[in-house]
Order: C-alpha cells, then sequence, then structure tokens
C-alpha cells in the first residue's frame, strides 16, 4: 500500500493523509465505539429489567425477542462507521501478534480466577460439580469409592450415590483426575478449570491460525473469551472446559496431520481425542467421525488411520479398566450401572427435541443472536465455496448428537452439552469472514458491524448474568452462613425443601443439592441431612447421640426439638 494515503470501504485511494483526515478518522472510531458501547449497556438494562420481573425459561422467553431487535437495530445503524473500530480493534494483531496473545490469555486467565474466586465464590453450584469434587477427593485419597455411611437416605446426592455398599460419583474418572492432583496436594480445586481456559484461548488462536489469516483468527479469539458461555464454564466445577481443551487440541493435531502428514501428528490427535473420551466419551466418538472421514477421503492420509486409533488406546484402555473396577463390566459407564435404563439416550424423541430447541435458546442468548444466524450462514457460504473442512462438522454433529438425548442438564451456564462442540462453529464463522479484510466490496461493511455488534452483545450480557450467577452462588450457601453465624458445632442440620418458590428465591436448589458433608459423613461438628420424615429424623437423633437436631426450612434456621427434646414436626409451607 502506498504510504500516506488511505483507503475507502470500497478499496478506493482517498489520497494522503493530513491533520484533518486524521481527526476525521479519529471521531470516526469513536463515534462508533460510543455507538456499540451503548448498545452493549442496552442489553445489559434489557436483561436486568427482565431478571427482575420473571424466572430462568420466562426470561429468556421475554429477553429474546428484545435482543434480536436490539441486534438488528445496532447492525443497521452502526454499519456505516463500523470499519475504523473493526480497524482498530484488529490493529495489535497486525503489529505485534505475540505480544497480543499474551496480553489476552493473561487477562482472560485472571479474569476467570476473579470470576471463579469472586462471583462463583469457590462453590460447587449444583450436585454435578459437587459430584466432581467428592470423585476428586476420593482419587485423592487413593481410592476408587469409600463406604456407604450408615443411614444412608437421608444423605443420598444426586450425583454421589450409593450401589452394592460403594459411595461413589455416577461420572468418567477423566476430569475428577485433574482435581485430584491439587487435592492431594493440599492446593485449592477451584484454580484448575480457569487454568485451562487461559490455555484453550491460547490453543484455539492457533488452530484458527491454521485456517484463517491473523485478523479472522484474532477477532474469533476475542469472540471466545468475552463471551459468558465460555467463562462462567471455565469459573466453575464443570468437566466440559477440559474436554473442550482436549477436543481443540485433537482439531489441531489432527487438522497438522492432514497438512504436514507426519505421523506424529495423527498420534498425537488420537491421544487429545482419547483424553476427552475419558472425560465425557459421546463427545469423543461424535468428534472422530469426521476426522476419520476426512483420513479416508485425503490422498496419503489413510495411513493415518492407524496412528490415530494407537494414540486413543491409552486412555480407551484406562476407561475400560475403571469401569470394570467398579460395574465388573469393562464396555458398562458407572452412570449406566447405577441407573440402567433411566439415561434418556436413544432414539430422537418428543423429550429430546424439545430438550434440543431450549438448549438452541440458550445458545442464542448466551452468545448472540449474531452468532446463531452468522453461524450456519457461515457453514452455508464455505459449502457453496468448497471450502469445508472436518473442523466445520464438529459442531454440527454434537448438536446433532445430543439431539438424541432428552436430559435438560439441570444447573448450567448455557447449553453446557455444547460446550466441547461451541469453540468449532468460531472457527467455521472465521473461514467465512475471513475475506472482508482484503476485500472491501460494499456489504462488507455490514460484517463488519455485525461483528462488533456480536461482540458488543456478548459484554452487555455478561455483566448482569454474572451478577445474576453470583446472586444465586449466595442464596444456595445461605443455610451455610446461618450455621456459621449461630456458631454452631457439634450439630445436624436437616433441610426440609420448601415446594413453593420464595420471591426472594433466585433459582431454587433441591435439598439434596446442599447437603455437602464430605466423603466421611459425621466427621464434620456440623453434619447436613436431607428431611425424610419424623421418622428418619428420630433416626438420626439415634445415630448422633448428643447433638443438637436443627431444622432448616424455607430459608430458615431454627431448633427441630423442643425444650424438653421432643422432635418439633415440620410446620406447613407459608408461602
Amino acid at each position: 500500500m502506498d504510504q500516506g494515503k488511505r483507503h475507502g470501504s470500497d478499496g478506493t485511494i482517498l489520497g494522503a493523509d493530513s491533520p484533518g483526515r486524521v481527526v476525521a478518522s479519529s471521531l470516526a472510531w469513536v463515534g462508533s465505539l460510543g455507538w456499540f458501547v451503548g448498545f452493549a449497556l442496552l442489553i445489559s438494562a434489557v436483561f436486568l429489567w427482565a431478571a427482575r420481573h420473571h424466572g430462568e425459561e420466562p426470561l429468556a422467553r421475554v429477553s429474546a425477542p428484545l435482543f434480536t431487535l436490539a441486534v438488528l437495530v445496532a447492525v443497521g445503524f452502526g454499519s456505516s462507521h463500523a470499519w475504523p473500530l473493526l480497524e482498530r480493534l484488529v490493529a495489535p494483531i497486525r503489529s505485534n501478534p505475540r505480544r497480543s496473545l499474551l496480553l489476552l490469555v493473561g487477562a482472560t486467565c485472571t479474569l476467570l480466577l476473579l470470576l471463579a474466586r469472586v462471583a462463583l465464590d469457590a462453590f460447587p453450584n449444583s450436585g454435578d460439580e459437587y459430584a466432581y469434587v467428592l470423585q476428586a477427593k476420593t482419587f485423592a485419597s487413593g481410592h476408587l469409592w469409600v463406604n456407604v455411611p450408615p443411614l444412608l437416605e437421608p444423605f443420598q446426592m444426586l450425583r454421589f450415590v450409593a450401589k452394592n455398599g460403594r459411595w461413589l460419583s455416577i461420572y468418567q474418572p477423566g476430569w475428577p483426575l485433574l482435581l485430584a492432583v491439587p487435592e492431594r496436594l493440599g492446593l485449592p480445586t477451584w484454580f484448575v478449570d480457569p487454568l485451562l481456559g487461559a490455555a484453550l484461548a491460547w490453543v484455539f488462536y492457533k488452530l484458527a491460525r491454521l485456517h484463517v489469516a491473523a485478523e479472522a483468527a484474532w477477532i474469533a479469539v476475542l469472540a471466545l473469551c468475552t463471551c459468558s458461555f465460555f467463562l462462567l464454564n471455565f469459573a466453575s466445577y464443570f468437566g466440559h472446559g477440559a474436554g473442550a481443551l482436549a477436543a481443540v487440541l485433537f482439531a489441531y493435531t489432527g487438522k497438522r496431520y492432514l497438512d504436514d502428514g507426519l505421523k506424529h501428528w495423527a498420534l498425537l490427535a488420537g491421544l487429545c481425542l482419547g483424553a476427552l473420551g475419558f472425560i465425557r466419551a459421546l463427545n469423543a466418538v461424535l468428534l472422530a467421525l469426521p476426522f476419520i472421514a476426512a483420513l479416508l477421503l485425503t490422498r496419503g492420509r489413510r495411513q493415518g488411520l492407524l496412528w490415530f486409533a494407537l494414540g486413543g488406546i491409552p486412555f480407551g484402555l484406562l476407561l475400560l479398566a475403571y469401569n470394570h473396577a467398579i460395574t465388573g463390566n469393562p464396555l458398562m459407564l458407572v452412570q449406566a450401572w447405577v441407573a440402567p435404563g433411566r439415561e434418556p439416550l436413544g432414539a430422537p424423541s418428543a423429550q429430546s427435541l424439545g430438550e434440543t430447541s431450549k438448549r438452541l435458546v440458550r445458545l442464542y442468548l448466551w452468545t448472540s443472536p449474531v452468532f446463531l444466524v452468522g453461524w450456519p450462514l457461515s457453514f452455508a457460504a464455505l459449502c457453496y465455496r468448497r471450502q469445508l473442512s472436518f473442523i466445520d462438522w464438529l459442531t454440527p454433529l454434537i448438536v446433532v448428537g445430543f439431539a438424541t438425548y432428552g436430559g435438560s442438564g439441570g444447573d448450567q451456564y448455557g447449553p453446557r452439552y455444547y460446550f466441547e462442540g461451541w469453540p468449532f462453529a468460531l472457527v467455521t464463522m472465521a473461514k467465512a469472514l475471513e475475506p472482508i479484510f482484503s476485500t472491501r466490496a460494499r456489504h462488507t461493511t455490514w460484517i463488519a458491524a455485525a461483528i462488533l455488534t456480536h461482540l458488543a452483545y456478548q459484554v452487555g450480557y455478561l455483566l448482569p448474568r454474572v451478577a445474576r450467577e453470583h446472586r444465586v452462588v449466595m442464596e444456595r450457601q445461605e443455610i451455610y452462613r446461618q450455621v456459621a453465624a449461630a456458631g454452631l458445632s457439634n450439630a445436624v442440620v436437616v433441610i426440609t425443601d420448601s415446594k413453593v418458590e420464595t420471591p426472594q428465591t433466585t433459582r431454587l436448589m433441591p435439598a439434596r443439592d446442599l447437603i455437602r458433608n464430605g466423603l466421611t459423613v459425621g466427621d464434620e461438628s456440623v453434619t447436613y441431612a436431607a428431611d425424610r420424615g419424623d421418622e428418619f429424623n428420630e433416626r438420626l437423633r439415634a445415630l448422633f447421640p448428643g447433638r443438637q437436631l436443627y431444622r432448616f426450612f424455607q430459608g430458615k434456621l431454627q431448633p427441630a426439638t423442643d425444650s424438653a427434646g421432643h422432635l418439633i414436626p415440620k410446620p406447613p409451607d407459608t408461602f
């Protein structure tokens, strides 16, 4: 490009820069920034207004149309000045790629650590997460399970269950084994997922660079790291982050093998996919299919199937051995052994398709309307250009594969079953939009506005979503705060479910998810139990002689026995 000259949005030379032009250019991108900042604030305001009056499902129904309208307005009115701001956004990766990436990864890691420790209070905010924590403690103690506690029923949890005298988690061992390392060393476990999230940001950029130029890869990684879906999952105790890192590493090494033909890349691809299977088996099966097809269809790469299989064998054997040690059958997962026939996985059904529609709505909200419209359009554009690769098929296969699963996922940060496949949709979109940085056709101003709108939406959605999840976490710890404030020790607290949501409750949590006693029930100064009726409560008193019995009911901690030591029946619901 000629020095001292500027190019317009249509590629024409506008002439040498002058002080007036420099000022005009600065005003243009500042004005564009103000427009999209205002849009982000509008998204936050809409979320806060809807959340004030509605629960989680109504919140989605009310806010989705408003978000859509706001996005259309933002793209329409922001298109005229989108390019100056987008140029500023990609300038760092053009001037110093390595430093820019390091700064972004460092900022992402810092933000994830803050979200995990402050926003989510390092609290396992679901039965799934607490089961992972207990499973990690079990592995750190050198065992695969622990003994079932006496009088099991009041201490039974949703995901850490008893069978054949064994008390264990229903989940695969991959993610808890990672948590077991700091647990064994006496370190906190809440920082593991944030570190993995920072690693994913780095590897994701490297993966994107195998497909697109630096500018498009930079936009993709910014879209990744500003998304509530990414940030809150990597700030939690869920295993989807570890699975996503293994999946992106698999895609990176698989792409390297298809490009270079060096067998060690195929071996590493198998190893990474095996690690994903050790964490979440179904996801590994779904992601393997397009890569195997690519190996078979690419000349000179079929021998990679052997190295790919050899790489996955170690983790496959470990999973088979784990299954055999617990279930007695290497092909039977613990989840199927504990509750045979109860897992809603099979052919697509009305239930599974209904859950799929809910997941897509969550994806729409937790990423942006731009993403859910832009991703299939990008896929179609690449198909038209004949530029599809195995990477582009990974997200669709995850969505289609989980259309056969009728489970809701319970507590989650966005549609978590899609998490391992979602990053690849961003690569697909980066591939489709890459030409706008070299060919400034008139329609590309709309694409530039859509990119900025997507990023602004994610930032605007993040702030109130984090505030809402923080409120949920603090509400669910109210029982433990009241116990601490009362100075209880040598006590048993019976948790009674309230069947009616109180006006102060953001999101209800079953009593069984609030039972946090660790692996050995009764060793702690305060033991928590679910209310299973007066008969069980009398047996609890006998099991823990000398301990005072309390009841936590509808948000209040109160004695469960009178001054004479007699059990007080549960009061009726008052809401």
